[in-house]
């Protein structure tokens, strides 16, 4: 229970459904090349979470990490004062449309998280960081399962048949559909979707005493919790 409060408090459920919601616009963006493009969309996003979402910024956009290699970041950010504790460590991955993000791509970010995470323990002792990994364009098969397994949330938009919404989008209709027409099912999807998020989305600090997951096994559980919810509530989830 502690840790769904912990969770739930750093990174609400109805924000990370609006986000996602909101990700399409976002993802559509101005440049001459790929760099700039990919700085608009940092931009848009980071802009979104401070004026739409009410995150605020924390520290600027280069960090040293423990091995001594300095590390940029595209966005750093707490939920409120009260969770300044729970760190949110935002990678932005902009990909022309008809591309897709690598595993190594996560793997990448995930190494650079920890390298910070453990940085900012050695001057904050109770910091956790919890890993957010945006992507314009659809994550491979592998990495998604990979962000799964890692504990980190991946937001890529919806494409039918090729991606899964986020949990967070099935957890908010739901709720909502349960205050209209109460249920046992819809209860009982809520605690297991609530359950899901807390094995896939985890922060560093649980890297000392969690067991891994397998990749596959959180998955088919992932789309067998939004199959049954797309029969309960028959959302085309980007419902607000």
């Amino acid at each position: 229970m502690m840790e769904k409060t912990k969770i739930e408090a750093a990174l609400p459920s109805k924000d990370v459904h609006a986000f996602w919601v909101a990700l399409p616009t976002l993802s559509r963006v101005s440049g001459a090349n790929p760099a700039e493009c990919g700085f608009d969309f940092e931009r848009k996003v980071k802009e979104f979470l401070r004026s739409q979402l009410g995150y605020i910024p924390y520290l600027t956009t280069r960090i040293v990490g423990l091995s001594g290699l300095e590390h940029q970041y595209d966005a750093i950010f707490i939920k409120t004062l009260k969770t300044r504790d729970c760190l949110l460590f935002y990678e932005c991955k902009w990909r022309q449309r008809g591309a897709e993000v690598s595993r190594y791509d996560v793997m990448i970010f995930n190494q650079k998280a920890l390298d910070v995470y453990y940085k900012i323990k050695t001057k904050r002792e109770h910091t956790d960081l919890y890993r957010v990994f945006v992507s314009s364009v659809p994550l491979s098969f592998d990495a998604f399962r990979l962000c799964l397994s890692l504990g980190i949330l991946a937001m890529q938009q919806y494409v039918p048949k090729r991606t899964f919404p986020p949990l967070e989008a099935a957890i908010v209709q739901l709720e909502k559909a349960n205050k209209s027409s109460f249920s046992t099912e819809k209860r009982y999807l809520i605690d297991a979707l609530t359950l899901l998020r807390q094995r896939t989305i985890w922060g560093c600090d649980s890297f000392h005493i969690k067991k891994m997951e397998s990749g596959e096994t959180l998955y088919m559980r992932y789309k067998e919790l939004l199959a049954r919810t797309c029969l309960e509530v028959g959302s085309d989830w980007t419902d607000p």
